[in-house]
């Protein structure tokens, strides 16, 4: 197993979740935990894993992840940039993700996360759809 270096905290990278969160400083363990019951609890179908050293779900495609960082915890959206924030909670100008930032003293903003978070499952659930209709498509084009 390798050993990286990461918020200045030594972390195998074979880890789970658990001690992903486990590793943080209390006040980022208690915000990381209560991103990843939101997560669980709002698409309980979401597969939870780790992935480049970092919690990540998925749900129907890649979903989303939870970071902690020296000043803040970040839930990022990976088809965020997809998505309307009416609440405009997000940020990033990655091609696809955006990022729900969280400093240590910050509200909460629970209600504003899980609209986002069924916003982000419908998105993928229509991603899907969409490839499997387009897939038969083209069967039965290929069929004629």
């Amino acid at each position: 197993m390798s050993i990286i270096t990461f918020n200045r905290l030594k972390i195998v990278s074979q880890l789970n979740v658990d001690a992903y969160i486990n590793h943080q400083p209390d006040w980022a363990r208690v915000l990381l935990q209560r991103l990843r019951k939101l997560v669980t609890s709002t698409v309980p179908q979401a597969e939870e894993s780790v992935k480049y050293t970092v919690p990540f779900y998925t749900y129907q495609g890649l979903f989303c992840f939870l970071s902690a960082k020296p000043e803040h915890v970040v839930l990022a959206l990976c088809e965020g940039a997809s998505l309307q924030d009416p609440f405009e909670i997000m940020s990033g100008n990655q091609k696809q993700i955006r990022h729900i930032v969280i400093l240590q003293h910050d509200t909460f903003p629970e209600s504003e996360i899980k609209h986002m978070l069924v916003a982000a499952a419908r998105f993928n659930e229509i991603r899907q759809q969409s490839k499997r209709l387009g897939k038969a498509k083209r069967r039965r084009t290929e069929e004629s």
